[in-house]
């Protein structure tokens, strides 16, 4: 299975003993390969408004789903982690024009 998530909770990528984790960057280009080709892909995007921006780059029919993952044997994940280009103030939310322009670095996690 691959998980498609915006975040990666530091507890996935703890491996068990004697296991690994391999993080491997990726463009934008190889995501949208991996995420079309990969025959079982469940999204853990847990925000509307985070897979409307990642529809509207390219990963069409893609819907947020609060999800809590447990990953099995053989299980990956790509990433697409929002880079803003500046912090908030506080009680401050980034415009839809703001989010739709940040860089998104893509990562592939394999277990």
């Amino acid at each position: 299975m691959l998980y498609i998530m915006n975040a990666l909770p530091n507890a996935l990528i703890m491996p068990e003993a004697g296991g690994s984790t391999v993080i491997k960057g990726v463009s934008q280009a190889e995501a949208l390969a991996l995420y079309f080709n990969t025959p079982e892909v469940e999204s853990a995007i847990g925000h509307e408004s985070t897979a409307d921006v990642l529809a509207k780059r390219g990963f069409t029919n893609l819907r947020f789903n609060r999800i809590s993952v447990k990953l099995n044997k053989g299980d990956e994940i790509l990433v697409a982690a929002f880079t803003p280009t500046r912090r908030l103030n506080e009680g401050e939310l980034f415009t839809q024009e703001e989010i739709l322009s940040f860089p998104i670095n893509y990562g592939f996690i394999q277990f």
